[in-house]
Formats: structure tokens, sequence, C-alpha cells
């Protein structure tokens, strides 16, 4: 009789410990390198922000929609700013880290973790285009769809994205019996 741990629980510890050490690892990345030594962050703001006008320019609407810097004005007037915290790279931070963590082929892992930041980002594009609509057209239900409505659809997005590796693109070689 053998003792010691069932190897689905040294594999979920496994898991476990290896996406709490790149937690650590993006935290210590973006906290003390990326957020003080670069405009990375400003210049992805100034890129989203301007791109979601653009778009927002091009519908149907009965206002012309412009960006300065984080700021998508309407009618020459700021409408809707993108702050450091929604410009999604937490989010794709997030997504890359579970499947980095998840035991798998690295093969598919290296084009759906670009090609799932990129979903990721667009998605979140989408969300700045329609939370400008929405306050500019129904400011009163604003701060429930940017705090509760988009943050549920966001992550599950992600968590879709992650089933859909982990279910159609991760073949692993070794089964966990």
């Amino acid at each position: 009789m053998q003792l010691g741990i069932h190897p689905k629980m040294k594999a979920v510890a496994q898991f476990v410990a290896t996406a709490f050490s790149i937690y650590i690892a993006w935290y210590v990345f973006h906290d003390f390198y990326l957020v003080p030594r670069t405009d990375f962050i400003e210049k992805l703001i100034h890129l989203e922000t301007s791109q979601s006008a653009y778009i927002l320019q091009k519908l149907p609407l009965s206002y012309t929609f412009s960006s300065h810097g984080s700021v998508i004005t309407c009618n020459g007037k700021n409408t809707l700013r993108v702050g450091a915290e929604c410009n999604g790279l937490v989010l794709f931070a997030l997504f890359a880290g579970f499947l980095l963590a998840y035991p798998g082929n690295w093969k598919t892992k290296t084009w759906f973790i670009p090609l799932g930041i990129i979903c990721i980002y667009a998605l979140n594009i989408v969300r700045i285009i329609v939370l400008t609509i929405n306050f500019k057209y129904f400011k009163s239900s604003f701060a429930f769809n940017h705090h509760v409505t988009f943050t549920y659809l966001i992550y599950a997005f992600i968590f879709l994205l992650w089933m859909v590796w982990v279910n159609k693109f991760n073949k692993t070689k070794e089964k966990i019996e």
C-alpha cells in the first residue's frame, strides 16, 4: 500500500502554485516596472480611446465623437474617460496566466494566447463604445452597466475562452487518473 498525494490533487496543487507564481511575477512586473518606467499603459489607453471614437464616429448617431488622450468626447464635451484599471491589461494577464499555468500543449498556447488577447482587446473596445453610448443616451444605467454588466460579461468571455482552449485545443499527452 502506497501512501501519498492523489495524482489529481498533485496536479491541482501544481496548477495553483504555478498560477500564484505567475500572479506574483505579473504584479512585480506591472507595479515595479511597467507603471513607473514606461508609458505603455498611457499609449494603450490612447489607442483604445482613439479606436473607440473612430468607430463611434462611423455609427449612425446624431453626435460627433472624438478622442483626446484618455477621454472620448461627444460634440466637444468630455463624455467617457478610460482609466488605467479599465484598459484590459490585467484581463490580458489573467487570461495568459491561466493558460500558462494550466498543464497542456505549448504549441497551441503560443497561438491561442495572442488570439485570446486580441479577442479580449476587441471586446474591451466594444465595451468602451457601448458605455459611451450608454452614458450619452441612458445615463441613469451607466454605473450599473460599467461596474456590473460588463464585469460579468468580460469575465464570462474570458472563462469561455479558457474552456474552448481546455476542451478543444489542449491535447495533452498525459492523462491524470
